[in-house]
Formats: structure tokens, C-alpha cells, sequence
């Protein structure tokens, strides 16, 4: 009977947890929602289309872009191989260093 309740918690656990997203493959598209500076949008990755939250950052080896500008020079990346991923942390959560 312990371990039934214990396996009944234990799934409570695991359905509670975040996946994070992985999604790797060729730039097919990116839009902006609008023209401000931090706005969002959507990218396109091997037929899967993920929403982009605002104020995100594009990661180059050398540099971070707004992804408005991204877009707007997206035709010199277009079906390069891109990495989307995000991995959720709960708000309330705390880190130490």
C-alpha cells in the first residue's frame, strides 16, 4: 500500500515538470509582430513554427541581436542551420552561484 502512494506522488511529480524546447535545423522563415524596438515575433525551423516572446536576443558566436534587426536581415541566413531552444525556470525560483 506504501508504494502505491508513494508511485501516486512520484506521477504527480513527473507530470509537473517542464520540458524544455529543442529544435534544430534550417532557417525556413522569421517575422516580427510589429516594428518596435523589442517586439516578437515567429520562427520557422524545418516546418515548425515556434512564437518568439519580446525582448529576446538572437545568439551569434560574437554578438547578441535584437530580433527585430534579425529579421530584417534574415535573407543572408535563410537555410543556415539554427538552434531554437528554452528552457522554462520556474519565476519563483532561485539560483545560486
Amino acid at each position: 500500500m506504501i508504494f502505491l502512494v508513494a508511485l501516486f506522488f512520484l506521477a504527480l511529480g513527473v507530470l509537473g515538470v517542464d520540458v524544455p524546447i529543442l529544435l534544430d535545423g534550417a532557417l525556413v522563415d522569421a517575422t516580427a509582430t510589429d516594428d518596435s524596438y523589442n517586439t516578437g515575433g515567429t520562427i520557422t525551423v524545418n516546418g515548425w513554427t515556434v512564437n518568439v516572446p519580446k525582448n529576446m536576443l538572437v545568439t551569434f558566436p560574437a554578438a547578441f541581436v535584437p530580433w527585430k534587426e534579425f529579421v530584417a536581415n534574415k535573407s543572408a541566413v535563410l537555410g543556415f542551420e539554427v538552434n531554437v531552444s528554452k528552457i522554462h525556470h520556474h519565476p519563483r525560483e532561485r539560483r545560486s552561484l
